[in-house]
């Protein structure tokens, strides 16, 4: 994992998650002196920042959670990750930070409309691209559904994250159905949000119970504790 390559792509990742800043200096002087920071479910703007803070604070915020999480889940991780797992951790955050800035700048600058759309279709085409490599990750301690009988068991942990994968992907699916719908700007921000986070817990408890009635089912199976070496 400590190789040439991976320290490449750190590199590049966190000069792409930086991009923003080169974007808001380059056009500083059409900028705001308040800028948008913050839409909610139906595309509204809710919250303020000053063009210092967006050009400047964010950018490095996010590179700062970047480093961060490059740092515990690959470098700090005792088991190698796939390479193409590997590769989508390493550029989560840069992607989150160049739509960010679509998004702000856009609507700065009127070119954006439909906000509460385009970020619906980036939720959910980020949850089927991280559904797809889920049931790649090995037992880790950093990524995938972490529970007590997936730590126990690498089959346990395999049909588990397989599960996830599937159902992470259904929920990109109903975010992208309720992007093109226009969901959110009928049921109303507050009713929407509500949604949004039920759909999320069900998701998260719905592979907490498949681990564990794959425990009930196989616990006497003989190769059931066959652990992955860590």
């Amino acid at each position: 994992m400590k190789n040439k390559k991976s320290i490449s792509e750190l590199v590049i990742t966190s000069l792409v998650t930086l991009l923003p800043m080169e974007v808001g200096l380059l056009t500083w002087n059409k900028l705001p002196a308040q800028m948008v920071s913050h839409f909610d479910f139906t595309g509204t703007p809710d919250q303020m920042m000053p063009k210092w803070a967006i050009v400047f604070v964010l950018p490095l915020f996010l590179l700062a959670m970047h480093l961060l999480c490059s740092i515990v889940t690959v470098y700090k991780n005792r088991e190698p990750f796939p390479g193409k797992v590997e590769t989508l951790f390493y550029w989560i955050v840069p992607m989150v930070s160049i739509f960010v800035t679509v998004l702000v700048y856009g609507y700065t600058f009127g070119y954006v409309m439909n906000i509460s759309m385009m970020a619906q279709l980036f939720i959910g085409l980020l949850f089927l691209v991280i559904g797809n490599y889920l049931p790649k990750v090995k037992q880790n301690h950093f990524a995938g559904t972490r529970v007590k009988w997936t730590y126990e068991s690498r089959k346990n942990w395999e049909h588990t994250q397989r599960f996830s994968g599937w159902a992470m992907c259904i929920l990109g699916l109903f975010f992208i159905i309720s992007a093109m719908s226009g969901l959110a700007e009928r049921l109303g921000n507050v009713t929407f949000l509500f949604l949004f986070l039920t759909a999320i817990i069900v998701f998260a408890l719905s592979s907490v119970l498949y681990s564990y009635i794959y425990f009930l089912k196989h616990k006497e199976d003989e190769d059931y504790y066959d652990k992955q070496n860590e």
